[in-house]
């Protein structure tokens, strides 16, 4: 089916690793799986995970896990993740940042026509609004 089922582990670099809002293909992966291998507070002091509410509210989602929670949400939700962020200067060479095992399945770039995420931006354009 060329679908392919793989655990993954993410590293977020402090002050500048980020995923813009988007939503995933529901078709052949029905839930979004993390584990948070580290958490705000403790690792960096802000950003990570939020998901968009029916009002594109962001709803931050990191300050409230802890490192071993597991995060489960809907692939068809907008979801992002804000760099996480330290006051200090760190050096880029570091393993320090947010680090996340994400379960997916995804669609085999092999599959001709593939069907990828959608970006917020582009969703709100082809709706005939234009957030700028």
């Amino acid at each position: 089916d060329k679908v392919i089922d793989r655990v993954q582990v993410l590293r977020y670099p402090i002050n500048t690793g980020k995923i813009t809002t988007h939503c995933d293909v529901a078709r052949w992966q029905k839930t979004n799986v993390a584990i948070s291998l580290t958490e705000v507070g403790l690792d960096y002091e802000s950003g990570g995970l939020y998901c968009l509410d029916s009002s594109e509210n962001e709803i931050k989602i990191e300050s409230r896990v802890k490192t071993g929670d597991s995060i489960l949400w809907l692939p068809s939700i907008f979801h992002g993740v804000d760099e996480p962020k330290v006051k200090d200067s760190v050096d880029p060479r570091s393993s320090q940042g947010r680090w996340q095992l994400l379960a997916q399945a995804i669609q085999s770039w092999c599959v001709e026509d593939r069907v990828v995420s959608i970006s917020h931006e582009n969703f709100i354009f082809s709706r005939g609004g234009c957030s700028h």
